[in-house]
C-alpha cells in the first residue's frame, strides 16, 4: 500500500486519515448515512409492491426532457457490472453497489433518525398529493425535501420506456452521468468516442472528466441548491449539518476510474508523468466551486420572495450553540471588526478564499469595498436585500475565476511546483490566524494543509514515491491536529474551538504542531 496520506471529513463532523487506493468510508461520509451494509448481490431487484417503486412511464418524451433508464440498465456483466478491482473498466456498477455509500442514500431515509425528523417537520409529499389527514406527517422516504438529493430521480413522469429503478437504488449512475434514455445505446457504439462533447451533451450525457464540472455537480447536493437544501429547520430536527470539502470527499469515495490516470494527465512535464499538480487543482477548484454553490443558495434564501430570513444555517452554529463559561475563548481572542454578539456568516466555505485568491490569481477579496467584505457586513446586520446583491456579485466573480482555474480555459491559472510550494508555505505562515478563528476555519485550514502537502509531494517527487523521514514527521503533525478537531464519540459538535472553555488549550496544541511543520518545511 502506498504511504500517501489523504484526509476525509465526514458530514457528521468526524475526521479520518486514510490512504489513496483504499480510502476509508464512514457511515456519515458525503452527507449519507447508509444505515446498513451493502447488499451481497451485485444487482438490486426493485420492490414488487409498495409506493417505493416506479412503474414504467408511458411512451413518448415529456417536454423534450431527457429521460431516465435506471441504474439496472448499466448492471449487465458485459457492461459495467463485471468483477474487478477499483478502477477496472467494466466493474463500475459492481463497485458502486458494493462500496459506494451513494448506493444506499435512500436506505437512510428509513432509519430512526429520519423517522424522528419527519415527525418533527411538515414535509412535502413527493407525488404532489395533499394529505387527507393533516395530523399525519409525510415520511422521509416519500418527502420531496429528502428525495431531491437521496435518489436519482424522484419524478415518475421523467422516465424512459425501459425504466427499471426503485428509489432504493439511491444516488446512481444517472445522477452524475445524466439521464441515459438517449445516450445509452449510442455510448456502446464505436463512433461514440468520435462525438464531440457538445454532441454528447445534446443526448443528455454529462461528462465528469472535467474537474470543475465534477466539483460543481457534487456541490449541487453536498452544499445545496435552491431546489434542495439542508436549512436550519432540517438541522434542528436532526439532519447533520453539511460539511463539504471536495478534495477530501474525492479522495475517500471509492473510485470507479483510475486515479493515477487523472494524476498523470495533469503532469507538469510529459517526460515525467508522475510529477503532477492534480491534487493542487482539485483542492483549489473545490474551494471555489463549493463557495459558488453556497452563494447561489444564499441568493435564493435572501430573495424577497423566499421564506425565513435570516436563514440561520448561513451562520456559524456555535455562535449561538456554546457554553457560557467566562472568561471565554471568544473573549480572549477578541472579535476583530465585529461587535460582541454579532453572528459569523459563511464560516465553513469562505475562510481560505482570500488567501487562495492571492496565491492563484483570484479576484479582490481583501479590500473593504470588495463584494466579499460587503457581503460579510450585510450578513452580520441581517440586511437581506444587500446580502442578495453582494452574493450575486461575488458568485459571478468566483465563476469567472473558476474557469481560469480549469485547464480547458484559454486563460487558465498555471499550477507549477513553485506555486504549489508557495501555497503550502502560505498556509503554514498564516496557520496561527486561520486555525485560531473557530472550528470551521481550523478544520478547513487543516484539510488544506493535508491536501497541499500531498500536492507538493506529487509535484516535486511524483505520486507514488515513498515518503521521506521528514515527510513522515510532517504527516504525523497533520494527524495530531486532526485528532484535536474530531467530534467526540456520540456528539454532533466538536469538543474544542467551538466551546470557549476548551478553545485556548486546543489552539495552543495546534500551534505547537504548526511550529513543527514550519521547521520541517523550511529545511
Amino acid at each position: 500500500m502506498r504511504h500517501v496520506f489523504v484526509i476525509a471529513m465526514f458530514a457528521v463532523g468526524c475526521l479520518a486519515v486514510s490512504f489513496y487506493g483504499r480510502a476509508g468510508i464512514s457511515p456519515g461520509s458525503a452527507g449519507i448515512s447508509p444505515g446498513g451494509t451493502a447488499s451481497s448481490s451485485l444487482r438490486r431487484k426493485p420492490q414488487e409492491n409498495g409506493s417505493n417503486t416506479h412503474s414504467r412511464a408511458p411512451e413518448g418524451r415529456h417536454n423534450n426532457v431527457h429521460r431516465f433508464t435506471g441504474t439496472a440498465s448499466c448492471a449487465a456483466s458485459n457492461c459495467h457490472g463485471g468483477g474487478g478491482l477499483n478502477g477496472i473498466k467494466g466493474s463500475e456498477y459492481s463497485l458502486w453497489v458494493q462500496e459506494d455509500p451513494h448506493s444506499r442514500a435512500d436506505t437512510v431515509l428509513f432509519n430512526n433518525l429520519s423517522r424522528r425528523m419527519a415527525e418533527r417537520l411538515d414535509l412535502t409529499p413527493a407525488d404532489g398529493t395533499k394529505r387527507q389527514n393533516q395530523s399525519t406527517r409525510t415520511p422521509a422516504h416519500q418527502a420531496q425535501e429528502c428525495l431531491v438529493c437521496h435518489v436519482t430521480n424522484a419524478n415518475i413522469d421523467n422516465v424512459g420506456e425501459s425504466y427499471f429503478l426503485a428509489r432504493e437504488d439511491g444516488v446512481g449512475c444517472e445522477s452524475c452521468h445524466g439521464a441515459a434514455d438517449d445516450w445509452l445505446g449510442p455510448h456502446v457504439r464505436v463512433d461514440w468516442k468520435a462525438k464531440s462533447p457538445d454532441e454528447k451533451t445534446l443526448l443528455g450525457f454529462r461528462s465528469t472528466k472535467n474537474v470543475l464540472a465534477r466539483a460543481r455537480l457534487c456541490a449541487t447536493c453536498h452544499v445545496g441548491n435552491p431546489g434542495g437544501e439542508v436549512n436550519h429547520d432540517l438541522i434542528a430536527a436532526g439532519h447533520p449539518r453539511l460539511f463539504f470539502e471536495f478534495s477530501a470527499f474525492h479522495a475517500n469515495m471509492p473510485a470507479h476510474w483510475h486515479r493515477d490516470d487523472e494524476r498523470a494527465a495533469a503532469a507538469l512535464d510529459s517526460a515525467k508523468p508522475t510529477k503532477s499538480y492534480f491534487e493542487a487543482k482539485l483542492w483549489a477548484v473545490g474551494q471555489v466551486a463549493s463557495a459558488e454553490a453556497a452563494l447561489l443558495l444564499l441568493e435564493s434564501r435572501s430573495d424577497d420572495k423566499s421564506g425565513t430570513w435570516p436563514e440561520l444555517s448561513e451562520y456559524d452554529c456555535f455562535a449561538c450553540h456554546h457554553d457560557l463559561a467566562s472568561p471565554s475563548g471568544r473573549q480572549r481572542r477578541g472579535f476583530g471588526t465585529r461587535r460582541p454578539g454579532e453572528l459569523v456568516s459563511n464560516s465553513w466555505y469562505f475562510p481560505l478564499l482570500p488567501m487562495l485568491a492571492e496565491e492563484y490569481d483570484g479576484p479582490d477579496l481583501r479590500s473593504d469595498d470588495s463584494a466579499f467584505n460587503r457581503l460579510n457586513r450585510a450578513m452580520r446586520l441581517f440586511r437581506r436585500k444587500q446580502a442578495n446583491e453582494f452574493a450575486g456579485q461575488l458568485r459571478n466573480q468566483l465563476s469567472q475565476w473558476a474557469k481560469r482555474l480549469d485547464d480547458d480555459h484559454s486563460d487558465a491559472v498555471q499550477f507549477s511546483t513553485a506555486k504549489v510550494r508557495a501555497a503550502l508555505q502560505r498556509l503554514l505562515t498564516d496557520g496561527q490566524s486561520l486555525s485560531g478563528q473557530n472550528w470551521d476555519s481550523a478544520t478547513q485550514w487543516y484539510l488544506a494543509v493535508a491536501a497541499m502537502n500531498q500536492a507538493y509531494r506529487d509535484a516535486s517527487r511524483g505520486f507514488g514515491a515513498e515518503p521521506t523521514d521528514e515527510e513522515i514527521r510532517f504527516t504525523r503533525s497533520i494527524d495530531a491536529i486532526q485528532s484535536l478537531l474530531e467530534y467526540p464519540t456520540g456528539f454532533d459538535s466538536p469538543k474544542s474551538l467551538a466551546l470557549p472553555s476548551n478553545s485556548a488549550d486546543t489552539v495552543e496544541e495546534i500551534n505547537q504542531h504548526l511550529k513543527t511543520m514550519q521547521l520541517i518545511f523550511g529545511n
